[in-house]
């Protein structure tokens, strides 16, 4: 057990020492970031790639120290540095000292920047420290400024219980050290956050603060979420489970209530790397139906090009004909691109397929010889939409 133990801790949390880019070891080129659910788990890179397809392919660039650890990850798009990564910044900077473990956030021109993910639900964390005092890990996040700060789901601090073979214990806590949740579509203050055996991130499994046993959520009507990854990494859905290990659908008061799987379906171009024309996705209830949000969106479906732009996104119904998404207020959207992968023209559709009636139906960009954008909106009519202030 000691043994496993440590080996998580090299894989989460890192061992004393500092890591400079001068004191890079290697670097490899990776197609992906696997999905998290935690701030607790560590970026997992997926599809390692040479760097003669890295000169041509959307990648993250990786770099060790001379103890195999992180040193940075670096995200380049369209073959120059980008912030469109999994983590909405360019790079993320590693550093070890002491029994702790630094993160810190740039963006594509190298100026100190923040980051997103779902698990924080805001934009104010530049720097992450995890300490370790024995078995438990503490993150703490701070600002651009410095300061300590709390995240969007009023997480002020995170706290991991290492031990278990394949994952650990987590919770959270808010600035006046209340217990907080996850977040709201997974409102557990107390989880078993688990990988299965190929690395990836598996269960989170609600936990009895006072029993440590697996409970059923009284809320949200589940117990476990458990996470869908093929053999590369790609994340393929999720489900929702009972504290018998049963599908079962997400209870009447949780947020997005009735279903028990959200499942992605892909037409894919390179599967090992992850790349795709479509990208779908769907949802079942426990016993195999088809879900719908609100009764009304069924399905959902995203195509893009060779360059990994979106080009369209539909949303279809019962009957498999497209509907008016409620969340966007449009059936199906178009898009172009120039020569540059800029966006220069936005459609909306409305379920018969033509440009809607109401509101925004075309949008076009325009960019300047310094690259300033302008933008002009249009009705159905191509009429254009005065901007009011």
């Amino acid at each position: 057990m000691k043994k496993k133990v440590l080996l998580f801790l090299v894989m989460i949390i890192g061992l004393p020492a500092y890591a400079q880019e001068h004191g890079q070891r290697e670097v490899k080129f990776f197609a992906g970031l696997a999905g998290v659910i935690s701030p607790m788990l560590e970026y997992t890179p997926r599809g390692e790639i040479d760097a003669d397809k890295a000169a041509t392919t959307d990648h993250y660039r990786i770099a060790y120290d001379h103890e195999g650890r992180l040193s940075n990850i670096k995200y380049f798009k369209h073959g120059v540095p980008s912030n469109d990564a999994y983590f909405y910044a360019h790079e993320v900077r590693y550093g070890y000292d002491k029994g702790r473990r630094v993160r810190q956030y740039f963006d594509a021109g190298g100026a100190p920047d923040t980051m997103w993910r779902h698990y924080y639900r805001s934009e104010n964390v530049h720097r992450e420290v995890y300490t370790q005092e024995g078995n438990v890990v503490t993150l703490q996040m701070f600002g651009l400024d410095g300061e300590r700060v709390s995240v969007g789901t009023e997480s002020f601090e995170f706290q991991a219980e290492l031990g278990h073979e394949r994952g650990f214990w987590q919770t959270q806590t808010k600035e006046d050290g209340a217990p907080n949740v996850i977040f709201g579509y997974l409102p557990f203050e107390a989880a078993l956050i688990t990988r299965d055996d190929r690395g990836f991130l598996y269960q989170i499994l609600n936990i009895d603060r006072d029993t440590g046993n697996l409970t059923m959520h009284p809320l949200a009507g589940f117990a476990e979420m458990r996470i869908l990854f093929d053999d590369y990494g790609n994340e393929m859905g999720w489900e929702f489970r009972d504290d018998q290990g049963k599908l079962v659908n997400r209870g009447a008061e949780a947020v997005d209530p009735g279903y028990a799987r959200w499942l992605y379906e892909f037409d894919w171009t390179n599967r090992p790397l992850g790349h795709f024309r479509m990208l779908g996705e769907r949802y079942e209830t426990a016993d195999g139906g088809q879900f719908c949000m609100g009764g009304v969106k069924c399905r959902v479906r995203r195509y893009q090009d060779t360059q990994g732009n979106v080009i369209s996104q539909a949303t279809y119904g019962p009957d498999g004909a497209l509907v008016v998404d409620p969340d966007t207020g449009y059936a199906k959207v178009e898009l172009d691109y120039d020569d540059q992968n800029r966006r220069i023209e936005t459609r909306y559709l409305g379920p018969d397929g033509a440009l809607r009636a109401s509101g925004v139906a075309v949008r076009r960009i325009k960019y300047d010889a310094a690259g300033e954008a302008t933008t002009a909106e249009f009705d159905h009519t191509g009429a254009p939409i005065e901007k009011t202030e």
